[in-house]
């Protein structure tokens, strides 16, 4: 492996295990109890650390934890330490630490000297690496959980307030963010068969109805909401129904929308890179005004300042360090952001959910021992999370699966165009309203501009 496909980083997440001893017969132990030093009782958790690749696709596990409900300070910060020292030492170059927002892990970067208080967290600093004192290592919250926590923060309080300078140079009429417009929205088009917001149903905007946990914590429902068609169809609905209070919550959602496609992007058209000078100038433009964006925004009735905030800005903030060190410095072409984030070690958690869904220290043991060596890997469907696209290396593909996918591909019958349905254009335009029309019309405008693209004939 080339020197600069070593550099990496170190990733971890926990997920709860059953309290309860096992027997393993192979190694002739016990498993089960917390292995933290200076801890003792039964675990209730399983600490995971993986190590992904930067310029290279790569992860692998590096180590694992059984803990209880909380950890010292100090024996998280000696563990990752020493997996950085000892990875250090084969040659890897870890430049980043990704966890989600948990107290546990608040506490940590407490510990590990990072600011992240309100009055300081604009101009927050990545901390002095440990193992050379001219390095630094940056610490980035996980953007998916950020956005989920933003997301659903914004749904308990209702309501947030843009910053006076947005709503002036945007002409909006109010500064008001309301969730309530997105039940308005989807009221408005219920009785149309063509829908701008096609994926939004009415259960997804019943707020008031209590959810469970898991429901929240899956990326999916907050992604329902928050994207740049609801946005889109928030501003058709304004102009439609003569709404322009609407407006500030249509232009929120796209601004939060964009920040978090960029912040965990794996697509080359999307990638950071300095080819396209205006678009890469752009895009850090944004990153820029984005932070100072959600700084000033206020949340609830009665205008708090929110810990996702402050960690949205901490996660802004290291990317646009990173992205400095590895296009300018270290001169890649491109950077996917979704390498900072922990979509590999949920990934891990969800196949071994697939097995068990709350397994015992034994059995996680032996599902991680087996996703890691023998690379049991699938597309977890209805995941929390995206599917990780980096390769393990340890790598032992299933020919199996793709023998199969090729051969349902080439049984797929594609059917004559002359078998279709004529339909007479002028009586189907009767049948719908003003607004389907619209929505024929930028479908249609979205084909012609594809066919176009890539230069077919239709």
């Amino acid at each position: 492996m080339p020197p600069e496909d070593l550099d990496c980083g170190l990733i971890f997440d926990e997920m709860s295990i059953e309290e309860a001893k096992s027997f393993c017969v192979s190694t002739s132990q016990f498993y089960g109890d917390i292995t933290i030093p200076g801890q003792s009782g039964l675990a209730t958790h399983a600490l995971v650390f993986v190590l992904v690749g930067v310029r290279a696709r790569w992860k692998q596990t590096v180590g694992y934890h059984f803990t209880g409900n909380s950890i010292p300070d100090n024996d998280l910060n000696e563990i990752i330490y020493k997996i950085i020292q000892e990875v250090e030492s084969f040659g890897c170059k870890v430049h980043f630490l990704t966890s989600d927002c948990g107290p546990k892990n608040k506490k940590l970067w407490n510990a590990l000297g990072l600011k992240f208080h309100k009055h300081v967290v604009l101009n927050s600093e990545a901390i002095e690496h440990p193992t050379v004192s001219s390095r630094k290592l940056e610490i980035i919250p996980d953007v998916v959980h950020v956005f989920k926590s933003a997301v659903q923060g914004w749904i308990k309080n209702e309501v947030l307030w843009l910053p006076p300078d947005v709503v002036a140079s945007n002409g909006f009429c109010s500064n008001e963010v309301n969730i309530q417009h997105l039940h308005d929205l989807v009221h408005y088009e219920q009785q149309n068969l063509l829908k701008v917001a096609h994926n939004l149903k009415p259960e997804d905007v019943e707020f008031e109805k209590k959810r469970n946990n898991f429901d929240v914590m899956k990326v999916i429902n907050s992604e329902k909401i928050v994207n740049r068609n609801v946005s889109a169809a928030l501003r058709f609905y304004s102009h439609a129904a003569n709404r322009p209070e609407v407006l500030p919550t249509a232009y929120f959602i796209e601004t939060l929308s964009q920040w978090f496609q960029l912040s965990k992007n794996r697509s080359m058209k999307m990638a950071l890179s300095k080819e396209n000078s205006q678009k890469y100038k752009e895009t850090l433009q944004f990153y820029i005004f984005f932070k100072k964006f959600i700084y000033a925004v206020e949340v609830g009735h009665k205008r708090y300042w929110k810990p996702w905030q402050a960690s949205i800005i901490l996660a802004t903030n290291a990317i646009l360090r990173l992205q400095d060190m590895f296009l300018n410095v270290k001169g890649y072409s491109f950077l996917f952001t979704a390498r900072f984030t922990q979509d590999c070690v949920e990934n891990i958690f969800s196949l071994i959910r697939i097995r068990q869904k709350k397994p015992t220290a034994l059995q996680f043991k032996c599902f991680l021992k087996s996703l890691t060596i023998s690379q049991y890997l699938t597309v977890v469907s209805g995941s929390s999370y995206e599917t990780d696209d980096t390769d393990w290396l340890l790598n032992f593909p299933s020919n199996v699966k793709q023998l199969k996918e090729k051969k349902a591909i080439e049984e797929r019958k594609v059917p004559d165009i002359n078998e279709l349905t004529k339909i007479d254009t002028q009586a189907a335009l009767k049948e719908i309203n003003d607004n389907e029309k619209n929505v024929v019309y930028h479908l249609a405008g979205m084909v012609v501009y594809k066919v176009a693209k890539h230069g077919a004939v239709c």
